[in-house]
């Protein structure tokens, strides 16, 4: 589960003659994140707040093919197929340059040039943030 603790972003969108669009988002954003067990509450009061202010540029292409690209601090979550394209764990924290695509919705590349990168580990009993590698 995640709440907004400050949210100053602005976004600017851009359509492409052919129909692509180029959405870039910039200004802050802070969100807290907690641990939540199957039914939705929170489990432990297990509570992290995180700057993941970007700034971010998304390129949506008219078959619904999607360029993510990240600068700063951003997150991400990944559902099953998500984690089976990228190996990515449900709940990501990066900080530097990020790059995701997506296909159909689903997510099948994750790259990451950060120094940094810190997951969390997620089960149907919810996510608890950690560091990794």
């Amino acid at each position: 589960m995640s709440g907004i603790v400050e949210d100053k972003e602005f976004q600017t969108v851009t359509t492409l003659a052919d129909g692509t669009t180029v959405k870039e988002i910039t200004g802050k954003l802070v969100l807290s994140f907690t641990n939540t067990g199957a039914d939705g509450t929170a489990t432990g009061g297990t509570s992290i707040v995180k700057n993941v202010s970007g700034p971010t540029t998304t390129t949506t292409h008219p078959d619904g093919n999607v360029l993510f690209e990240g600068r700063g601090n951003n997150w991400f979550t990944f559902g099953p197929n998500g984690r089976n394209k990228t190996h990515e764990p449900a709940l990501v924290f990066t900080s530097g340059k990020v790059v995701v695509t997506v296909l159909s919705g689903t997510a099948q590349t994750f790259s990451s040039t950060a120094p940094r990168r810190t997951a969390a580990t997620c089960s149907n009993d919810g996510c608890l943030a950690q560091r990794a590698g």
